[in-house]
């Protein structure tokens, strides 16, 4: 099993569902300004989190989601350190990221 395209993948999919669920939500306010939609993929995205998780393990887990939440998607400029080598979110790919804090690689 790849690992490096399944968290390259989980992480993508996270990112298109968020901004497609921002999309649905837009054209329900259009209808009225109190509309909203939440959790419109809850349980399939609690599904594919629990697989991802069992099998990249707690680790980089964590990793994934300091990309995702703390790093927004690589956007923020966020310093971590990982063996005494400093490193930056915003100069980083995903593939990159992947392979410097959860050792995943092509």
């Amino acid at each position: 099993m790849d690992k490096l395209k399944l968290a390259y993948d989980y992480i993508t999919a996270c990112q298109a569902q968020s901004a497609y669920e921002h999309h649905i939500n837009q054209g329900f306010q259009l209808l009225n300004p109190d509309n909203q939609v939440f959790g419109l993929a809850d349980p399939l995205h609690k599904a594919y989190l629990e697989l991802v998780l069992e099998i990249l393990g707690e680790e980089a887990f964590d990793w994934i989601q300091y990309w995702q939440y703390e790093a927004d998607y690589g956007r923020a400029s966020m310093d971590f350190q990982i063996n005494d080598v400093e490193y930056n979110t915003q100069d980083m790919t995903l593939y990159k990221f992947l392979e410097v804090t959860c050792g995943l690689t092509k």
